[in-house]
């Protein structure tokens, strides 16, 4: 099947090697990385094939507007983290909540029954709740230029499908967990030892994450003021633990143990971080605790 592959091509490098050429026409230096589950892996479009067109110039500004949302959607944001943090490899990589796997399965049933989920609306959730900042108007062209860049991402994806590598490393269930992390239960003080062994390096002995020189992170924090909030799907334990054992440490997903991935969790969502911002002032200052 033309696009199809069972190896995915990560991209582990900074933003402004996106136009290198490459016998490979996607951006940076290219590892492979094994699918964490057998089965075939949907390629999205290389960089270098967006149009040279109003509708291509749409995209081009959504692709920098997601790795760099803390500059470039600032009167949106609130933490300084960038859509990327989560949506690894500027939204390719599977397992990491890939807009390509997001994409065609909006329109859907929202949480509420008889409610629909669009995919603006999750666009602006994701402000609200992981980013702690605003939702963008649907008219703004931050918005715009996001939805754009999210639905080439897709290009040639079959809509309305399950497809392998979508989500947080749930198998296909955006809010769900492998069965192995599901089976398990985390400790917190296992997890601090394991945070100080595998993560420490790159999100620092106090969760502070990497800063840039300029505003926003290299690597993110993953608790405190500048992290995601209580509301995020992240601050899930047995989703934080999907997507650990999925994707880290960096470069070495699927090294984790689902025990190991649980107690990281455990260990990380046992740290203070911002409240859930439906939550009323109560508990607030219960989560601030």
């Amino acid at each position: 099947m033309k696009g199809w592959h069972a190896l995915m091509l990560v991209v582990l490098a900074s933003p402004s090697a996106a136009l290198t050429p490459l016998h490979v026409p996607l951006p940076g230096n290219l590892v492979e990385v094994p699918v964490a589950a057998p089965g075939e892996v949907f390629i999205p479009p290389a960089i270098l094939d967006i149009p040279e067109d109003k509708h291509g110039d749409l995209v081009k500004l959504g692709r920098r507007i997601f790795i760099d949302t803390a500059n470039l959607a600032r009167r949106y944001g609130g933490n300084q983290l960038s859509c990327t943090h989560c949506h690894l490899s500027e939204g390719r990589k599977p397992n990491a909540a890939p807009m390509w796997a997001a994409w065609g399965r909006y329109p859907r049933p929202g949480d509420t029954p008889g409610t629909v989920q669009t995919f603006e609306a999750q666009i602006q959730d994701c402000f609200h709740f992981n980013l702690n900042g605003q939702s963008p108007p649907l008219d703004s062209p931050e918005m715009q230029a996001l939805v754009a860049y999210s639905q080439w991402l897709s290009t040639n994806a079959p809509t309305r499908a399950e497809l392998p590598g979508q989500g947080f490393g749930g198998g296909g269930a955006l809010a769900g967990a492998p069965q192995g992390v599901a089976a398990v239960s985390g400790s917190a003080k296992r997890g601090h030892a394991l945070y100080r062994a595998q993560c420490l390096t790159c999100h620092g002995a106090n969760g502070q994450g990497i800063a840039r020189q300029t505003a926003g992170y290299q690597f993110p924090p993953l608790w405190g003021a500048n992290s995601y909030s209580a509301g995020s799907k992240l601050a899930r334990p047995a989703v934080l633990a999907a997507y650990l054992q999925a994707n880290m440490p960096l470069g070495r997903g699927g090294s984790l143990s689902a025990q190991h991935a649980t107690d990281i969790a455990a260990y990380v969502l046992a740290q203070p971080r911002p409240a859930d911002p439906r939550s009323g002032l109560l508990q607030r200052m219960r989560d601030a605790r």
